[in-house]
Parts: structure tokens; sequence; C-alpha cells
């Protein structure tokens, strides 16, 4: 229905600046409640009615980015603005906000190592096509056990595919059963050759693992024996499957020497490598990742990055 402009207006002064509520517009005018809805909605489409929320935490963002920066002399810090703080809206939020630094900062003919876990799946889903020529190469072998989507082959493959390069992959399981099978596995020329390019990587696109709810421990990749030993041994999470403590620093465990992957040490060595995690669940394992400086980047949420900065003031 069509509306008269001075009815827009008149019901709409009442309403936004009058403060009387739907139903006392609705007594005043003679109209049902329904009919009030109605206008106001007619007012918001034709622009009769303009509500503008002003944000005033972007400068807050700033200063969470330039802290978190300082102290842990990142080159950079992104905070993404979030309003749900569910897990899956994090995740969507870091992705097209990690897949949008990355397609910008990695240059022609570049190589990208990549590792894997949800939140890199969304980077890969929202990243847009460009053609730069960039390889795209495995961190760590498959996971077989975990959803296919999220195995670092199946994101190599698709962001080489986005990014208009080649991917190199590692056929090879991620953990293996014994160093024995690993040490023959890491003797093949071929896997030699994609773990070397990895190791020479311009840039490093990673997630990070936090030990209370990573797919790693849930699709029982680390059974009862192994997670204790990891509890023991003060292990909160994992970058590229090695684990590491509340310090950031490196944890050898049994399972280190089954993974078909780059070492801690060959990560480091990378020139460029941007981390891209958030959520509360893993404000401890962001925080003893960058104590452990591995990352140049942090990609992360306005939540998380509110809660980390919290976690560093405590310490």
């Amino acid at each position: 229905m069509n509306y008269s402009k001075e009815k827009m207006i008149r019901v709409s002064k009442l309403y936004y600046e009058k403060d009387y509520n739907q139903q006392e517009v609705s007594d005043l005018m003679d109209m049902s409640r329904q009919t009030v809805g109605r206008i106001l909605e007619a007012a918001r489409e034709n622009g009769i009615v303009q509500i503008n929320v002003q944000d005033l935490n972007k400068k807050h963002y700033k200063e969470l980015e330039q802290y978190i920066a300082e102290k842990f002399k990142l080159d950079q810090v992104i905070v993404e603005q979030i309003y749900d703080y569910s897990s899956e809206s994090i995740r969507k939020a870091l992705g097209k906000r990690g897949a949008e630094f990355l397609v910008n900062k990695i240059k022609k003919g570049q190589t990208l190592a990549c590792s894997w876990g949800r939140t890199l799946l969304e980077v890969v889903n929202v990243m847009e096509f460009v053609e730069k020529g960039v390889d795209v190469v495995q961190f760590n072998g498959a996971l077989e056990q975990i959803y296919l989507d999220i195995n670092s082959s199946e994101l190599a493959r698709i962001m080489a595919d986005k990014l208009g390069g080649n991917s190199y992959h590692l056929h090879a399981p991620g953990i293996v059963d014994s160093k024995k099978i690993r040490d023959h596995i890491l003797d093949d020329g071929t896997i030699k050759s994609v773990l070397n390019k990895a190791k020479n990587a311009d840039l490093a696109a990673i997630g990070i693992g936090a030990i209370k709810d990573s797919p790693l421990y849930t699709q029982d990749y680390i059974d009862k024996d192994h997670l204790e030993e990891l509890k023991d041994k003060g292990v909160i999470g994992d970058l590229c499957l090695r684990m590491f403590d509340s310090e950031g620093k490196f944890v050898k465990t049994s399972l280190d020497d089954r993974i078909v992957g780059v070492t801690m040490e060959e990560l480091n060595q990378i020139d460029y490598v941007v981390g891209i995690a958030g959520g509360e669940n893993k404000v401890e394992a962001i925080e003893a990742v960058l104590q452990g400086d591995y990352l140049d980047v942090l990609i992360t949420d306005s939540y998380t990055a509110s809660l980390l900065k919290d976690q560093i003031d405590i310490l």
C-alpha cells in the first residue's frame, strides 16, 4: 500500500523523535498497530527515515591493533570488527578479511604455503579469482579422518586455482603409525621436493590450533593416552601439527616423530608468516604463538583481540 509523505513523516516523528511506542501512535492516529509498523517500514524504504549507527569503537580497535603489534613486535595486526561472537561467524569474518589480505599481499609468481583448518577453509571459500601465477604448497600431509574440505591438500588445490598457479601436494598422511614409516616417506624424492618448496615459500598462511576443540583431537588422531601426554607436557595447541606450550615453546612428544610436514624451526625461517585465528577458545593459544615469535602478521576479530589484551595485561 502507498502512504502519503505527510502520513509517513508524522508517524515517523511521533515514533522516532517523540518516543511514542507503536501502540501509542496507533491510538493517536486511529489506525492499527500493524499499519503503524508498515508505515515506519515504508518511511525507511523511501528515505524519509535514515538510521545511521555511529561506531564509536573504531578508534579502540585501531588502538588494539597497535597495542598487540607493539607488544609482540609484529609487522601488522588486523582486527576485524564483529558483532556475532559465535565460532562460525568469527570464522566467516576472518575468512573474508584473511582472503582480502592475502590477495593484496602476495605478488605475481610467488609461492604461498598453507596449513589446514576451518578458518583457512573460510579464507579459500571467499577468495577472489586473480591471475597472479601464485603456486600453493602444503605444509603437512593429509588428515583423511578429518573432513576433506579442511585438509591442507584440498585447501592448497582450491587456493592455487583461485590464485592462478599450481598446487604442490604431500601425497602422504599427515600423521603415520611410526617413526620408521615417517622416515621412509621423508626419503621419497617427491616428498622432499614439496617440503623444500614449502620451507622456501615467500609467504605462509596458517591457522592456530587449540587443544580444547581442534578436529585433530576430536577426530581420533590423538587417543586418550596421547592426549594425557600432551596435557602432562603442558601442550595447549599446535601449528602445522607441531605442539607448543603456553609460552609458545615447541614441545617434543611421541607424536612428533610420526608427523609428515615442516618443523617449527622450518616454519620460523619463512620470511612472512600470517596467522589467522579467532574465538574465545583460542585466546590462550594465540597469545602463546605470539610469545613464540612465529608470526609477522596476526588477523583476528575484535572480540578475540579484546580478550587477548586482557590476557596480556594479567601477565
